[in-house]
């Protein structure tokens, strides 16, 4: 991954996590709780991100370097050994301060496995940022298939299939499963943003292809992100229901395609000044510390709000926080990857 990819990478996990902390009553900033409060899409595009970046990877392979293992055996190196510590001492925590446990021996395996969203455990997380590394094993587990499907169909077909199967997964979880609650929540699995996991595959093929995607493709689903957000914004469809339901699979391929024009020739000034922004030194340590800093961050201001509160305890946990990532990046994530 460059470093504007690698930059990009943290400014996105630091959005995530300011969602995590908003949504749980630990930040509030009144200008900025807004934006912090749409950081569910930074979840969505760093997915967007993962997936360019295995696929960029794994065309640039020799075809002989090619296999399942290896591959499986990379994916489990960089995720497991910083969850298992993370599961382990997390388990203890939470048994000693008596906050959320473990229901059963299905939900303790649901958790050692990585399969929250899997039958038969549905398992709830014990940390809610765990859900995001069960939907990325499943990912993973299927992201050969899901190569070998884009090779075949060719990238405008797949991202279409991408978006069809999105659509179809999200109006099933919001009209046939729950429809009395239309609660957002339960769509944050694979099928919920194979949109885009799809653009970010695309924008990889075509790179190495070295094929272009038509400006005017931009354009259209620019425009039709843009009024959608406006219709929803101003309260003529209501967002729980047809507003989300569109929203992301055009707010995802404006993004890719946005992405793809402005790392091509189009706009040569934003990407530079982008590249200039994203690899300085001090989002690139952010970047290297993403992985703990997610993995900690929520229960740490869990287990410290039981003793401290307000700013005491933003400096305090946030100090805790660093160092737990820091420690994570030195002696586990070096270590395996």
């Amino acid at each position: 991954m460059n470093q504007c990819l690698y930059g990009l990478r943290g400014l996105l996990t630091l959005w995530v996590i300011a969602f995590y902390l908003a949504s749980n009553g630990f930040l509030y900033v009144p200008m900025l709780n807004p934006v912090f409060l749409l950081g569910w899409l930074g979840i969505h595009l760093a997915f967007m991100l993962i997936a360019y970046s295995l696929t960029n990877r794994w065309m640039q392979v020799k075809t002989k370097d090619k296999t399942y293992i290896k591959y499986m055996t990379h994916r489990l190196a960089r995720l497991y050994p910083s969850y298992f510590v993370s599961f382990l001492l997390l388990w203890f925590l939470f048994s000693l301060f008596d906050l959320e446990t473990f229901s059963g021996f299905g939900d303790i395996l649901g958790h050692f496995l990585l399969m929250f969203d899997v039958p038969p455990f549905y398992a709830s997380p014990m940390n809610a940022v765990w859900s995001i590394l069960s939907v990325l094993m499943l990912f993973y587990l299927v992201f050969p298939t899901l190569i070998s499907v884009l090779k075949h169909l060719g990238a405008v077909r797949f991202l279409l299939v991408g978006f069809a199967v999105m659509l179809l997964y999200r109006y099933v979880v919001l009209y046939l499963w729950q429809p009395e609650t239309l609660h957002m929540g339960n769509v944050n699995q694979l099928p919920g943003i194979l949109g885009y996991v799809a653009v970010g595959m695309v924008l990889a093929y075509v790179q190495n292809k070295d094929h272009h995607l038509n400006v005017a493709w931009l354009w259209l689903f620019g425009i039709l992100s843009a009024l959608w957000f406006l219709i929803t914004f101003m309260n003529v469809v209501p967002w729980f229901g047809v507003g989300a339901l569109f929203f992301d699979p055009l707010f995802a391929i404006t993004c890719g395609l946005l992405v793809h024009f402005v790392s091509g020739r189009h706009w040569p000034v934003v990407t530079s000044t982008l590249n200039r922004c994203l690899s300085g030194k001090w989002i690139q340590r952010v970047s290297d510390l993403s992985y703990g800093l997610l993995l900690w961050h929520l229960v740490v201001f869990k287990v410290l709000s039981v003793f401290l509160s307000g700013w005491l305890l933003f400096l305090v946990a946030g100090a805790t926080v660093v160092l737990l990532a820091w420690m994570n990046y030195q002696f586990i994530e070096r270590r395996f990857m």
